[in-house]
C-alpha cells in the first residue's frame, strides 16, 4: 500500500471499509476512536468526545494556552473535515483506494488543515502517541533499525570479506519487518477487544498506515547515515593499515577517532551490543591492540600481554597505555566500582532535617527491636548452625569467603520474622529495603534468600510438617518463627524459583556478587532478557529453565530478570489495565500471558532500583503485574517513594480497597493544604524551614563556632519563596503516606550504629529534605490555580511526573551567605571579600578547609590508593584503617566519591 499522509492514516478503515463510516449523530463512532485501548495510547477522553477536546492526562497538561484557546476553532473545523469527507465517500460505490480517496477527496477539502493540526497535537506531542508507538515497534522488531539489520545480514552474507556498512544498497523495506510483527504491533495498541489474541485483519491495513510514515522516517536519518559511512570507513581502512604498518601514539589516536566515528553513526542505526562487539572493524582494531600488547579483560579493564606485533617496539608503554585508554574510553561502556553505585546513589535520602520529623521515618526504622541482639543470637534464633547458610561460598580452608554484616544479620531476621504467619491464607508483610548507600543492600536480598532456603530445607526434612516436636532437645523449627509456619500465608514455602529484578546494567553486578556469595554449584542461574523470541524461548518445552522446575529443587533457581525486557514484555501483552488506585494488576489475552513471564508464579523476588517505576504509566502497571505473580517481595531503593513502591510490593494498606481508601485521603489532604496558601502563619513558616535549611549543624548551639551566620533569606531566596508553596502544602499527605509506609521499611541512615554502639557507615549525618508524592489530574490543576503567577509555576520546585521534591544547602562561607550588594555580581563579591589565599587564611571557614583536605587527599596518581577520611557524629576525625575500603592495583583505575556532607 502507499503512502498515507500520518494525519489520514487514522481515515483508512474509515474510508476503504464497507461499513466503516460512523453513524451521522457522532463522527468518532468508528475504528480506531472506538477503541478503548487505542483511547488510553493516545490520551482520547472518551469515543464521543474524540479530538473535539484537547488530549487529557499528561499529555494535556502540557499544552500552552495559546493551543488551548485555539482548540475549540480548530476541533470545530476538523469536524467540518470529516463531515464534508464521510459526504463525498457515501456518494461513491465500489472499493474505494486509499490513495486515491486521499489525492481527490482528502486533501483538497475544506479545513483539512484544521484536521492536520488537530491530529499534529494528538500524536506527535512529546510523550504522545507516536512516541509509545516507537517504543512498541522496537519491542516488536517493526522499527527501521530492525529492518537496516535484516538488509546488513543480506549484504553481509552477499559481501563475505568485503562487507562495508556503507555499501548496504539500502535501508530495509518496511514489510520485511511490518509481515511478522503486525499482529503483535496491533495488540498492542488495540488491546484484544475479540478476545481471541489476534487482531481482526480488517483493522491491519489502518495500523500499518499509521506505522509506516515513523518507519520511513527513521529509515531516510538511516539512509543519511549510511551515506556518511562510506567515506569514513575508507579513511579508517586507511588508518587501520598504516597503523599495521608502522604503529605510533599518533596513528593510534587517528585510529580510534575514526572508528569512534564510524561507530556513533553504527550505534544510531541500531548496530549495538553484540553486533557492535562482533562488528569486522572492532575486531580488526582488537587484534591490532592485542598485538601491540594490549587487551581487555572480561570486566572491560586492561590487561598487558607479550605483544607478537613484529613492530610494537615502537610505541613506548607510557604511549600504548595512553592510546589504550583513549580507545577504552571511545569504545566500551564498562562498570567500574563508582559506576556499579550509580543507580544507587543515595540522591535524597531521609534524613533528619532542620524540622524535626518533616520526611524522615524513625531511626533504624523497622529494625529498633534487633538493638543490642548480637550475630549468635541472630543466628541462634534463627536456627542456622556453625555449617552456615546453604550454598555459601568458601574458601580453601573453609572459611567463608563473605561473612554478613550485623546489621544485615538484623535485617534479614526481620525480612523473614514479617514473612510466616501462624494462620493459611493470613499474608505476611513485604519490605522495602531503603537503607542509606553503603548498607549493602544487594548482599542483604542474598542472604535472605539463603536464610528461605534453609527454612524450606527444615520443612522438607520434617516428616512431621507442620508439627514441629523437639525431640533430644533439638529444635525443628526457629524459635524466631515459633508457631507462624506459613509462608505468607501459603502450608509450605514453595517449590518455585526466585527473580532478582534489575536494570540490565546493573544484572552483571548481581550475577557477579551471587557468584561472590553462593558457591557454584549451590543453584541454577538463569538470565531472563533480550527480546520477544529470546523471550517467549525462555519458557519454551525443554529450555533450562522448564528443565530447573522439574529438578528436585526448584526453589534453588535464581532468574536475574533485565527490567527493560519485563517493560517491553509489558507494552506488547498486558492490553488491559487494572484499577491504579486498587493497585490491580494488568491482564491481556491468556494465550499470550499464561506461558511466559507474566503467567508463571514465583517464590520470591528482588527488585533492584524501585524508585525507577514511581510514576504511575506502562512500566510501573507491567512490573506490579509481575509483582503480583511473586509470593513475597523485597524492593531495594536508597531513595523511597512511597505511594507506588507501597503498591508495587502489594504492601496490604496500599492495594485493594484499603489501598483506594488511602489514596483519596492523601489526595484530599492536598487539597485542603493547598486552600491555606495565601495563610501568612504557613508562609513564615515555610520562610523558617528554608533559613533553617542553611545551618551547617543539625543543633548546633548559639555558641558553636561552626553554626550559620545567616539570619535572614537573601532578597533572591525571599523572591522564590513562593516556588516551594506546593512542597510546604503536601506536608500532611506525605506525613500520612509515611504512616502507611512505616510497617513495610526498613531504613538505616548515617546517624545508625551497630550491636556495640559504633556507628555503621562512620559518615557525618547529611542534611536534605526530601518529599514524595504523585497527584491526580484534578488536584494537579487546583494547585496551578493557588500558584502565584506562571513565572512562579515555572520555578517551582515540585515535579508533579515524579514524585519527589528535593530541597538541599550548598556549602558556602558564612561571610558569603547574604549574598551580594544589589547590583554586584556574584563572582565581583567573592573577589572583593577573598582577594587573595592569605584574605582566606586570616578568615577561614572550617567547612571549606575539611573539604580541600579531603580533595588534596585523593586528587593525583600518587594519592590514588589514599583510604577514606572518616569523622565521626560529633566532629572529631577518627581513625579509619581503611574499613569498608579496597585499593585497585593500578592507581589510574582508582575512582572515589564524596559520600559525606560535611556540616559538623
Amino acid at each position: 500500500m502507499p503512502a498515507v499522509n500520518q494525519a489520514f492514516a487514522l481515515l483508512v478503515y474509515r474510508y476503504t471499509v464497507p461499513g466503516g463510516l460512523p453513524p451521522a449523530n457522532n463522527v468518532w463512532d468508528t475504528f480506531p476512536f472506538n477503541n478503548a485501548r487505542f483511547h488510553k495510547i493516545a490520551s482520547i477522553k472518551s469515543v464521543k468526545i474524540g479530538f473535539l477536546k484537547p488530549p487529557v492526562g499528561k499529555l494535556g497538561s502540557a499544552l500552552s494556552s495559546s493551543v488551548r484557546s485555539l482548540w475549540p476553532r480548530k476541533a470545530e473545523g476538523a469536524v467540518k473535515f470529516l463531515r464534508h469527507c464521510d459526504a463525498q465517500r457515501r456518494k461513491m460505490t465500489g472499493t474505494v483506494v486509499i490513495e486515491s480517496f486521499q489525492k481527490d477527496v482528502l486533501k483538497v477539502a475544506p479545513n483539512s488543515k484544521d484536521w492536520e493540526w488537530v491530529c499534529s497535537h494528538f500524536l506527535e506531542a512529546g510523550g504522545g502517541f507516536y512516541d509509545r508507538l516507537k517504543d512498541i515497534m522496537q519491542d516488536s522488531k517493526c522499527d527501521a533499525e530492525e529492518a537496516y539489520r535484516l538488509a546488513r545480514e543480506e549484504e553481509m552474507i552477499i559481501a563475505g570479506e568485503r562487507f562495508k556498512e556503507g555499501n548496504v544498497p539500502n535501508a530495509g523495506k518496511f514489510d520485511n519487518v511490518w509481515l511478522p510483527a503486525r499482529m503483535v504491533v496491533g495488540r498492542a495498541l488495540l488491546g484484544d477487544p475479540a478476545g481471541t489474541g489476534r487482531v481482526p485483519l480488517v483493522f491491519l491495513p489502518t495500523i500499518r498506515a499509521i506505522c509506516f510514515r515513523p518507519f520511513e522516517r527513521a529509515a531516510r536519518h538511516i539512509k543519511k547515515n549510511i551515506v556518511k559511512l562510506g567515506p569514513l570507513e575508507k579513511d579508517l581502512s586507511k588508518a587501520l593499515a598504516d597503523a599495521d604498518a608502522n604503529p605510533s601514539l599518533k596513528r593510534l589516536r587517528t585510529l580510534t577517532s575514526l572508528y569512534s566515528s564510524v561507530m556513533s553513526l553504527q550505534r544510531a542505526m541500531g548496530i549495538r551490543g553484540d553486533l557492535e562487539e562482533s562488528s569486522r572493524w572492532r575486531t580488526k582494531l582488537e587484534t591490532l591492540m592485542r598485538d601491540l600488547g594490549r587487551q581487555k579483560t572480561s570486566a572491560g579493564g586492561m590487561s598487558r600481554v607479550k605483544p607478537r606485533h613484529p613492530r610494537a617496539h615502537l610505541v613506548p608503554e607510557a604511549d600504548l597505555d595512553a592510546a589504550w585508554k583513549e580507545y577504552r574510553a571511545e569504545i566500551w561502556v564498562w562498570l567500574t566500582v563508582s559506576d556499579s553505585n550509580a543507580y544507587d546513589q543515595d540522591d535524597g535520602a531521609f534524613a533528619d532535617g532542620p524540622l524535626a520529623g518533616m520526611n524522615a521515618f524513625p531511626l533504624d526504622a523497622g529494625v529498633q527491636r534487633w538493638s543490642g541482639v548480637s550475630v549468635e543470637e541472630i543466628k541462634r534464633q534463627l536456627l542456622i548452625r556453625n555449617s552456615g547458610l546453604p550454598g555459601s561460598q568458601r574458601n580453601e580452608d573453609g572459611s567463608f569467603v563473605r561473612q554478613p554484616m550485623w546489621h544485615q544479620w538484623a535485617s534479614v531476621a526481620e525480612i523473614i520474622d514479617r514473612t510466616f504467619t501462624e494462620e493459611e491464607g493470613i499474608v505476611g508483610r513485604p519490605t522495602l529495603l531503603a537503607d542509606v548507600v553503603g548498607m549493602g543492600k544487594t548482599a542483604q536480598g542474598i542472604i535472605a534468600l539463603q536464610v528461605l532456603w534453609h527454612l524450606k530445607t527444615l520443612q522438607d526434612s520434617n516428616p512431621d510438617w507442620p508439627e514441629t516436636p523437639t525431640s533430644d532437645g533439638i529444635r525443628k523449627w526457629p524459635e524466631l518463627l515459633g508457631n507462624r509456619k506459613f509462608y505468607n500465608g501459603l502450608p509450605r514455602i514453595p517449590a518455585l524459583v526466585s527473580l532478582i529484578i534489575a536494570p540490565a546494567t546493573l544484572v552483571t553486578q548481581w550475577r557477579n556478587d551471587v557468584d561472590t556469595w553462593l558457591d557454584e554449584t549451590s543453584c541454577h542461574k538463569l538470565v531472563f532478557g533480550g527480546s520477544e523470541d529470546a523471550r517467549k524461548a525462555f519458557f519454551a518445552l525443554d529450555s533450562p529453565y522448564q528443565r530447573a522446575l522439574k529438578s528436585n529443587h526448584p526453589e534453588r533457581t535464581i532468574v536475574f530478570v533485565e527490567a527493560p525486557s519485563v517493560l517491553s514484555e509489558g507494552r506488547l501483552e498486558l492490553t488491559e489495565e487494572g484499577n491504579r488506585a486498587r493497585a490491580e494488576p494488568a491482564t491481556g489475552h491468556p494465550e499470550r500471558i499464561d506461558p511466559y513471564l507474566f503467567g508463571q508464579r514465583y517464590s520470591f523476588a528482588i527488585l533492584d532500583e524501585g524508585h525507577n517505576y514511581r510514576n504511575t504509566g506502562v512500566n510501573m502497571r507491567s512490573m506490579l503485574t509481575l509483582m503480583t505473580r511473586c509470593e513475597q517481595r523485597i524492593i531495594l531503593t536508597a531513595t523511597p517513594d512511597l505511594l507506588n513502591l507501597g503498591r508495587l510490593l502489594r504492601a496490604p494498606r496500599f492495594i485493594g480497597i484499603p489501598g483506594e481508601s488511602l489514596t483519596t485521603k492523601v489526595e484530599r489532604c492536598f487539597k485542603v493544604s493547598a486552600k491555606r496558601w495565601e495563610d501568612e502563619d504557613e508562609q513564615q513558616k515555610l520562610r523558617a524551614f528554608l533559613l533553617s535549611l542553611q545551618t551547617t549543624v543539625l543543633d548546633p548551639g548559639s555558641d558553636s563556632t561552626e553554626a550559620s551566620q545567616i539570619i535572614d533569606l537573601t532578597p533572591e531566596q525571599e523572591k522564590n519563596v513562593p516556588s516551594y508553596w506546593s512542597f510546604w502544602a503536601m506536608r500532611q499527605g506525605l506525613f500520612k503516606l509515611r504512616e502507611a509506609m512505616s510497617d513495610y521499611i526498613i531504613r538505616r541512615d548515617e546517624r545508625s550504629k551497630d550491636d556495640q554502639g559504633k556507628p555503621l557507615l562512620r559518615l557525618l549525618p547529611m542534611i536534605e529534605i526530601m518529599s514524595w508524592v504523585k497527584l491526580d489530574k484534578q488536584t494537579e490543576a487546583a494547585l496551578a490555580t493557588y500558584t502565584a503567577t506562571k513565572e512562579d509555576r515555572s520555578r517551582a520546585r515540585m515535579d508533579f511526573t515524579g514524585f519527589f521534591t528535593r530541597v538541599r544547602r550548598i556549602l558556602v562561607h558564612p561571610c558569603l551567605a547574604t549574598g551580594p550588594p544589589s547590583g554586584i555580581p556574584i563572582q565581583q563579591y567573592v573577589t572583593n571579600v577573598f582577594p587573595t589565599r592569605e584574605s582566606y587564611a586570616v578568615n577561614p571557614s572550617a567547612k571549606i578547609d575539611r573539604l580541600l583536605r579531603i580533595l588534596s587527599r585523593h586528587l593525583g596518581l600518587k594519592n590514588g590508593a589514599a583510604h577514606p577520611l572518616s569523622w565521626d557524629t560529633l566532629g572529631e576525625e577518627i581513625a579509619n584503617n581503611g574499613l569498608f575500603y579496597l585499593a585497585l592495583e593500578d592507581p589510574e583505575l582508582q575512582s572515589w566519591t564524596l559520600v559525606a556532607h560535611l556540616g559538623v
